[in-house]
This record gives structure tokens, C-alpha cells and sequence, in this order.
């Protein structure tokens, strides 16, 4: 497993909270949050400082718990490398297996790393290589694949996986901070991740300037929440622009549900996205999204006009800038969306989607 402590929860709690569910053991680079009925394991620290090291210790961890604890299942999250570990160890053991591609489609085309402006979400794939088909032939011999939404499945189906080992399960959030609060409005826009290229938040910046400069917006504010190695490269962008009045960068905090509350509109910017959870608890907050198409997520949940908006293309800048304004320019306009967007959450319950992985157990009869 190779996801953040918040993604473990999000992840985890609606599987434990089954009854059928005794224990869950987790293989990962470091321990993770406190879950009631979860137990992790992680390589040493010297084996974490090579990735090949620290992936074979992985491998070797995996094969000893499962002859140790005898699992019903072994389910990796991103195929990349988890899920060939499990594929190994479901391959030497006969225990059923299973994956999230959270990534989406990509996943298949590449072994880690993506470069920057390749394989962006929802324009075209590239064409079959012999590399892929193996991925696909791999893929297939999983018992279970779970996605969060129709667009990767309708790419997996496509490449002849077979439609009854995947399952639609959405992401949920289960932080009681995200949720709505009577709080004064501060920020008109918000961000909150990583500042990392592939988020491209130096867009979130040029829109900011074309709010101001195109549509006179002299006022704005914005805050960006989150550390990463884009940092320096941002505040030298904004200072370049002489946006320092309207865009503060406030580093990473824990309680991001208290800043939502804070602002008018969120914003996403990516090219790809694993979820992203920042559109779900902003939502949860009565904090409408405007997002670029990056993720199932944003495809399943956001809904033009209602409690958001989509824009296609992550670089179109003056497609952000043109939405922004109309929802900020229109206090009926942000407020309706703002009902919306709680209401389109509601369902995204802890039970909702623990209801959804009974399923998928039943389906391959894992549990009985």
C-alpha cells in the first residue's frame, strides 16, 4: 500500500466496519493511523532508502504473512507495485486477489512514475503495446478490481477485462471537520494538496491574474494549502505577478475542513488525480469545485451548474476564470451551488460503501 495516512482511513474504515471482517493487515512503507482491527507492517528504515531494496523486502514481508496468517484475500492499492506483489503472492499461495486502480486507466501503461503532460485523464490512451497486453493478461487474472468510477471501467472493459471482476466503489470521507459551519467567508478560492507539478497549481495563479486583471477583481483572495517541491517556484510566480495581496500560501495544515468552511469555491487544477479526497470534503463543506477533468472522482461527483463546475481541459485558463466569476459575481448563484454540493455528498456514507465491498466479497465468495 503507497497511500497517505487520510487516504488509509478513507480507504479502510468501510471494509473494517464489516462484521465478516476480523482483521486487516497492511504491508506499507511506515505505520499508519490507529484503526480499530488493523495491524501494520513496514520494512526497516535502511530498506526504505533503496526503492528495489525496499520493494523485495515488501515481497518477502507479504509471503510471510500470508503463510503465517492464511488471508482470504490479498488486495493491493495502485498496480504499481503493490498490486504485482500481490499477483506474486496470490500466484505462490492460491489466495484470491485483488486491486484499486485509484489512478485510473494509467496505470496500465506505466510502472511508477508519469511524466509530466503524458497519459493526462480523459484524453486519448495510447495505442496497445506488447507491454500493456501483458499488464491487461495480468490484470484479468485478478479476482477482484475495484474502480471509482464508469470511466475506467469502461477503458478496462474495452481491453477485454471481464466486466464481473469490476466493481464501481467510490471514495468517502469520514472527518467530522468536513462539514458545514457558520463561518465568515475569508477566501474566495481555495486549493488544498501538494504542490507538485503534476497538480499544476502555477494555473491556479494565472487565473487568479485574469480575474484580477480581465475581470477587475482587485480584491480576490485566494489560499493555497500544502507543501511540496513546487513551493518556492509558486511564491516567486506570484510575487513575478504582484499577486501577493490575493494569493496566500498558508503550508500544510491538519483541519483542512476549517479552512472550506472559510472560503467561497474550491479549486483543482491537475492533470491526474488518485481521488482527489479535497473535492469530496470540500463538497461535504458546502464549498462547490471547480475542477479540471483529472479523476473518476471529479467525473461521478461534479455535475456542471449544480455543485460545481468541470473544465475539460486542466490549462484552459480562461474557462476557469469565466466560471469563477459568474459563481462569485451571483450571491444566489453561489449559494445554490453550495446547497447542491452537500446534498450531492449525502450518500457517500460509511455504510453506503461498506454495502458496496459486501458485495464484491459475496461476488467471489471470499468470506464463506
Amino acid at each position: 500500500m503507497g497511500l497517505s495516512d487520510r487516504t488509509v482511513k478513507y480507504q479502510i474504515k468501510p471494509i473494517i466496519a464489516l462484521p465478516i471482517i476480523d482483521k486487516i493487515l497492511i504491508v506499507r512503507d511506515t505505520l499508519g493511523p490507529d484503526i480499530e482491527k488493523v495491524e501494520y507492517y513496514s520494512p526497516p528504515s535502511w530498506a526504505l532508502k533503496i526503492s528495489f531494496i525496499k520493494t523485495i523486502y515488501k515481497l518477502i514481508l507479504l509471503l510471510f504473512l500470508s503463510f503465517k496468517e492464511k488471508p482470504k484475500l490479498i488486495h493491493s492499492y495502485l498496480l504499481y507495485p503493490h498490486g504485482y506483489l500481490a499477483f506474486i503472492i496470490g500466484k505462490l499461495t492460491g489466495c484470491k486477489i485483488g486491486v484499486s486502480l485509484i489512478a485510473g486507466p494509467v496505470e496500465i501503461f506505466t510502472f511508477g512514475k508519469i511524466p509530466i503532460g503524458k497519459y493526462v485523464y480523459g484524453k486519448d490512451l495510447p495505442t496497445r503495446t506488447k507491454k500493456s497486453k501483458i499488464i491487461y493478461k495480468i490484470l484479468n487474472s485478478f479476482d477482484i478490481i475495484i474502480v471509482a468510477g464508469s470511466y475506467t471501467k469502461k477503458i478496462l472493459t474495452k481491453e477485454l477485462i471481464k466486466k464481473n471482476k469490476i466493481s464501481i466503489i467510490p471514495y468517502i470521507i469520514t472527518d467530522e471537520n468536513c462539514s458545514p459551519r457558520n463561518t465568515n467567508k475569508i477566501y474566495d478560492i481555495i486549493y488544498v494538496g501538494r504542490l507538485a507539478k503534476v497538480k499544476h497549481i502555477e494555473n491556479i495563479i494565472l487565473i487568479i491574474k485574469s480575474l484580477v486583471k480581465t475581470y477587475n477583481m482587485k480584491n480576490i483572495k485566494a489560499a493555497i494549502i500544502g507543501d511540496g517541491p513546487e513551493k518556492e517556484n509558486l511564491v516567486s510566480l506570484v510575487e513575478d505577478y504582484n499577486l501577493s495581496k490575493n494569493i496566500k500560501f498558508l503550508g500544510y495544515k491538519r483541519n483542512i475542513g476549517k479552512f472550506f468552511n472559510m472560503s467561497k469555491l474550491s479549486i483543482v487544477t491537475s492533470e491526474r488525480e488518485t481521488g482527489p479526497f479535497t473535492v469530496l470534503e470540500s463538497l461535504k463543506c458546502g464549498v462547490p469545485v471547480v475542477a479540471s477533468n483529472c479523476s473518476d472522482t471529479i467525473m461521478e461527483i461534479l455535475t456542471n451548474g449544480y455543485n460545481g463546475y468541470v473544465i475539460e481541459d486542466y490549462e484552459d485558463i480562461h474557462g476557469y476564470s469565466k466560471k469563477i466569476y459568474a459563481a462569485l459575481n451571483n450571491e444566489q448563484t453561489i449559494n445554490r451551488l453550495s446547497k447542491n454540493s452537500i446534498k450531492s455528498v449525502t450518500f457517500l456514507s460509511k455504510k453506503y460503501v461498506s454495502k458496496k465491498w459486501l458485495r464484491v466479497f459475496e461476488k467471489i465468495s471470499v468470506f464463506r
